[in-house]
């Protein structure tokens, strides 16, 4: 085996999550050799050391294959200097590179090292600054160690950062004492894989360790699936069944993880429920905060009743005089800590909103508005008049010091908001552990509105809370039912009620704004909303591609699911073309032009809004923008937000950004679009339900065109069937 050893000049290629990469090197002789093989976290400027073998590529030439390499420091003084103006080490630019590499000449790496506090002796440098730097340059040295040993195990330097940053500089000692550790949910590595890496590692395949991941997971896939607990029984066979072991074993080892509380559980009328402490916490929480919500008395009723007389029958203040029903929410927000307010499209739940923050506003409260996303708040706060907020921004949502990988909330019970009234919307969105931050983060006297569509689809995170507090009946209830008639002359609307009621929708009346379009094949499918989005709604409506139009689907997957869809609306909507740069990510090719959407949380994220100085943080779930710059030199993509914002992500964040020119039903909850396409062809029966065809044909505002199967359409009308989830917040109220 040879061995080359150089400078890197060049990243030639380099795949984030394999660690694939072509690098150009110097050799002493001033000769350039190019590199392939797994090199993750290489950079220019760094010295490298690999062993491997010389091969001819037909196209390239003659090439080094790269077996192994290691990272080597520099120890003359030409070549440290590189190395530092490189920027390969957080704090050093080229100027104080300069100044540091004459200071200590080629003792300048010991300095870092050893003794770190001597670089404060250069120009520039404070002592905390030269013990940042020394800090970074440990870090980098650790992670080498790090990444290296996870590419051994079959894991992408991605993931080896997720798992330093939580386990610290020694995570590769406790991953090879217990394997186990890498099955926590927040690396999403995934049991099986951890299972693998076990084996391959020689572990006890009957240790305890590996049932509690197993009871862990089973628990964490249920919580995904929307459940907040299992019942034991269930959970033990589950478990078993995926190990092939003794249920008995299994069982011993959950009794003792429940006796040690690595696990939580309640008995729910003679059930056992077994939770995660995460969740059982935020079960138990929120019920206990919910009824002492609900029992509180207020002294200032009198002057809200008075405000209430003024602004109930007054057009000018709510646009329209307030129906009974809105009368009765109002009269119950005075009277009550909590009240839930609830109707379908057309109902008057945005004008009841805006009326309640005419109500306490005018009587000097403070309110504060609420979304559980970006979009759903945005839409609020146009129609209120006042700022509204994420619930996330809301809580001033930031990363855990000791756990960058998990996210912790400034508000809380020592911490909590200003606000006197909070009023959250879209509140069938809303999951059990945002719903318990949000409760621990209001004073002991403020009020709490909950508005929202019950039979909308459930939150994609654990909990149906919205219905389990409307049944559990502690807070009052108020249902709108009473369609406004501005509202009823929209046949979306209109349909809206019909499939909720299990009858089947009007379609294709004259000037009217709902369509239903056949498509007997995929092909013909395909055509048929290329030709739609591309060319009749523009044309006859006027609608931007881009901004106006949304294509939904139920399904992810198969011939009508948004991963197909996408690609053919790419291609039709946004061709390839010599002026439009791309980025080939995992399965995925992202171009200039492109609808996206962000795909998770990033509260970190620096955005910047065109004329301004400072930056904004944070992009949310759901979140669309458009693709308008790709720098493959610089490794970045800029992203336009719909809200004007401008986002600039780096290739190695690239998995949080995924094609929006179709997305799915759920992923498009919370949102309205001007005109929605609404693919319904087959697919799985689990999301073949009223449920999730009422939520679909609710995004549309102005017009609505349904491509695909009258049986699809049919099925899904007929089918009042919603997934169960097992949740015990009702019961916990009720008790």
């Amino acid at each position: 085996m040879d061995s080359l050893k150089g400078r890197i000049v060049d990243i030639v290629y380099q795949n984030e999550d394999t660690g694939y990469s072509i690098i150009r090197i110097f050799v002493d002789s001033g000769e350039a050799y190019v590199l392939t093989g797994t090199m993750p976290l290489v950079n220019c400027g760094e010295f490298i050391e690999a062993e491997g073998t010389w091969v001819d590529h037909p196209v390239y030439g003659r090439q080094f294959k790269v077996q192994s390499y290691e990272k080597t420091m520099p120890d003359k003084e030409d070549d440290i200097l590189a190395y530092l103006s490189s920027g390969v080490v957080k704090g050093i630019g080229k100027a104080l590179a300069k100044r540091i590499v004459k200071a200590f000449g080629e003792h300048t790496m010991d300095v870092i090292v050893e003794n770190p506090e001597r670089l404060s002796q250069v120009k520039g440098i404070s002592e905390s600054k030269a013990m940042e730097i020394s800090r970074s340059f440990v870090a980098q040295r650790n992670m080498q160690e790090v990444v290296t040993f996870f590419a051994q195990i079959g894991l992408s330097a991605t993931m080896a950062y997720k798992v330093y940053n939580s386990l610290g500089a020694l995570c590769v000692t406790m991953v090879r004492a217990n394997p186990y550790v890498l099955a926590n949910p927040d690396y999403r590595i995934g049991f099986r894989t951890v299972d693998r890496i076990a084996a391959e590692m020689g572990y006890d395949m009957a240790s305890p360790n590996r049932v509690e991941a197993a009871l862990r997971n089973c628990l964490v896939t249920m919580s995904m699936n929307g459940f907040t607990c299992m019942v034991a029984e269930d959970l033990v066979n589950s478990t078993a069944n995926a190990l092939s072991m003794d249920g008995d074993v299994v069982r011993e080892v959950l009794d003792a993880m429940l006796d040690s509380r690595k696990l939580a559980c309640l008995d729910i009328d003679g059930q056992l429920r077994v939770y995660t402490t995460e969740l059982h916490r935020a079960e138990t929480r929120t019920a206990g905060r919910l009824k002492e919500m609900s029992n509180r008395e207020y002294y200032d009723k009198d002057r809200l009743q008075r405000r209430l007389e003024v602004i109930g029958g007054n057009e000018t203040i709510c646009g329209v005089p307030l129906s009974e029903e809105q009368l009765s929410a109002a009269q119950m927000a005075i009277d009550k800590g909590v009240v839930v307010i609830t109707g379908g499209p057309g109902t008057g739940k945005t004008t009841t909103i805006r009326c309640l923050v005419e109500l306490f506003e005018g009587c000097g409260m403070n309110v504060a508005l609420g979304a559980p996303t970006g979009r759903a708040a945005k839409r609020m706060s146009e129609a209120a008049g006042i700022e509204a907020k994420t619930i996330h921004r809301m809580l001033d949502i930031g990363y855990s010091d000791q756990n960058k990988s998990r996210y912790i909330f400034s508000r809380d019970e020592n911490n909590p908001l200003e606000a006197d009234v909070v009023i959250i919307d879209e509140m069938s969105m809303m999951d059990i552990l945002i719903m318990e931050a949000l409760l621990v983060a209001l004073k002991p006297d403020c009020r709490l509105i909950l508005v929202g569509d019950v039979d909308q689809l459930p939150s994609v995170g654990p909990g149906k809370v919205l219905m389990d507090i409307i049944q559990a009946q502690v807070c009052p209830v108020v249902h709108l039912t009473l369609v406004y008639r501005q509202a009823a002359e929209s046949m979306i609307i209109t349909n809206a009620h019909k499939i909720n009621n299990g009858e089947m929708p009007e379609c294709n009346v004259k000037d009217k704004d709902f369509y239903f379009i056949s498509a007997n094949s995929t092909d013909n499918l395909y055509s048929k909303i290329v030709t739609l989005c591309k060319e009749k709604l523009p044309t006859t409506f006027g609608f931007n591609p881009a901004t106006d139009i949304q294509v939904i689907s139920p399904t992810r997957k198969g011939d009508a699911g948004v991963i197909e869809l996408n690609k053919i609306l790419q291609e039709a909507l946004n061709p390839k073309a010599i002026n439009k740069a791309e980025k080939k990510h995992g399965d995925v090719l992202f171009r200039v032009g492109d609808k996206v959407m962000q795909n998770k949380n990033n509260y970190d994220l620096e955005c910047y809004r065109p004329g301004r100085i400072e930056a904004e943080f944070g992009v949310y779930n759901g979140d669309m923008g458009i693709i308008r710059e790709i720098n493959n030199s610089l490794g970045t993509m800029t992203v336009e937000l719909s809200d004007g914002r401008i986002c600039s992500y780096e290739y190695s964040n690239l998995e949080e950004l995924e094609q929006a020119f179709a997305t799915t039903v759920h992923k498009s909850q919370g949102s309205e679009f001007p005109c929605v396409v609404l693919v319904l062809y087959g697919g799985p029966q689990m999301l073949q339900n009223r449920n999730l065809l009422y939520t679909a044909v609710t995004r549309a505002k102005k017009l609505l065109v349904v491509v695909g199967l009258q049986e699809t359409m049919a099925n899904m009308v007929r089918n009042k069937s919603r997934s169960i989830r097992l949740s015990s917040l009702r019961e916990l109220l009720e008790s």
